[in-house]
């Protein structure tokens, strides 16, 4: 395919795959994107790629279509060469980017990207060049700046022009090297990028390359497709003659109970020296499970951002109501209640809040801890609550610590940070100071 019939393929494709418009000989973009990954890992460099590509091509007998010698279509030009390589490299370095840049945390330091020039050319891009594309597509140029929001549109946008590459993260278009940095909370509230009101968003990973991954390999010996399975462990299985990535880390959709699955099998041999032996989703939520409390203070970003991925990628099945017990002082009690008044959240402090569709177990809670008040809150439509039950479940005897009453039930569902509802009613009864509250989740 040529760049404009490239730009058609779905981005999930586009993000896992390796750029080499119009070459079809497997040989060549194997080579070329075994350069890309060594450059990626910091083992070699784009003129030593270069010189090793060069004399790849030599050895093959390569020669470019008659009229395209020393073009850019040649593949042996430097100008060729480097295009390929900086731009695969570079798309690496902009999906980088943007899953360390959308953490919550990170987009609360810093809720803005500028669009910066990372290699300078000797003929600057026309038919518009970036400022132009940058207002049309919705963006301000401030100050002599291109900035806007990390949550804009216009970073979508600017990779869907004719030469575009289609990915809402740097370089956006073939040969471009422009790159992007964060902007951070005083400055782009000084530049005026930050809209009065504004609240930074869930928290919301990015979405894995490989979440659509699938192959339809030719080997029908069912001796090979068992070895094949064997090797692989829990990263993909055999669905007919298709094997399926299984996105062991990542944010394909899928059940607990299917998660639970795929975990036990391990991943393969070279995951093993690895966090939690490559299964970092698997590990956050056994801890998690053990103790909420203890989770949220000792561990970092990565262990947040697993569990969210993993909270955002279960599929659940309809549950009619959710709990929600607490035990609360006088004084907690009014400053609850006066919080929700407009509404209730699950707190940023929180990335995930842990609910049950059993009130006896929400009862537990309530009647726990002292503080004089037993509040019981229900959910009578949860839309986006996520079912932990099948891991609470499978993963009983792994979890080390439980307090009482113990975190994990029987029935362990989690809403995520963000997540909003409408007060629907609250019933207070001082006599037996109790406090019940009912809510309907917002779309």
């Amino acid at each position: 395919m040529r760049s404009a019939e490239w730009a058609m393929v779905p981005q999930w494709e586009r993000e896992r795959a390796f750029y080499m418009a119009g070459v079809t000989q497997a040989e060549i973009l194997d080579a070329f994107r075994d350069e890309v990954a060594a450059i990626a890992q910091g083992e070699t460099s784009i003129p030593q790629a270069e010189r090793r590509l060069g004399e790849m091509l030599a050895e093959i007998g390569y020669t470019p279509e008659p009229g395209q010698e020393g073009t850019i279509k040649d593949l042996r030009t430097w100008q060729r060469m480097r295009v390929a390589l900086r731009t695969n490299v570079e798309l690496l370095q902009g999906w980088a980017d943007k899953e360390r840049g959308m953490t919550r945390g990170a987009i609360m330091a810093a809720p803005a990207w500028e669009l910066i020039r990372r290699f300078k050319r000797n003929v600057p891009r026309d038919n518009p060049a970036w400022e132009a594309r940058f207002v049309i597509m919705g963006g301000e140029i401030r100050d002599g700046r291109m900035i806007a929001m990390k949550e804009s549109l216009v970073w979508q946008e600017l990779g869907n022009f004719e030469d575009g590459l289609g990915v809402d993260y740097p370089p956006f278009a073939w040969g471009s090297g422009m790159r992007w940095k964060e902007v951070g909370f005083r400055e782009a509230k000084a530049l005026g990028v930050i809209p009065d009101g504004w609240q930074p968003p869930p928290r919301r990973p990015v979405s894995s390359p490989n979440e659509n991954l699938q192959t339809t390999p030719k080997v029908s010996e069912p001796a090979l497709r068992e070895a094949l399975s064997k090797n692989l462990k829990g990263m993909a299985e055999w669905n007919k003659d298709t094997l399926v990535f299984t996105d062991p880390n990542g944010t394909r959709p899928l059940p607990a109970e299917k998660l639970v699955e795929i975990w036990g099998k391990g991943m393969p041999a070279r995951f093993e020296d690895l966090p939690g032996k490559g299964l970092g989703q698997m590990d956050s939520a056994l801890r998690w499970l053990g103790d909420h409390e203890e989770f949220r203070d000792a561990n970092g970003t990565n262990a947040w951002d697993d569990l969210i991925r993993l909270a955002n990628r279960i599929t659940s099945r309809p549950v009619d109501t959710l709990w929600r017990g607490m035990a609360m002082s006088t004084e907690k009690l009014n400053e609850f209640l006066g919080k929700i008044s407009k509404g209730y959240t699950v707190r940023p402090e929180f990335p995930l809040e842990s609910w049950t569709a059993s009130q006896a177990a929400a009862a537990t809670y309530a009647r726990t801890g002292g503080g004089g008040w037993s509040v019981m809150i229900r959910v009578a439509n949860p839309r986006k609550a996520a079912d932990f039950s099948a891991l609470a479940r499978a993963y009983s005897g792994k979890i080390s610590k439980q307090p009482s009453p113990p975190v994990a039930t029987e029935s362990e569902w989690v809403f995520t940070t963000g997540r909003k509802f409408k007060v629907l009613r609250t019933i207070k009864d001082t006599d037996k100071r109790t406090v019940q509250i009912t809510l309907e989740e917002l779309p």
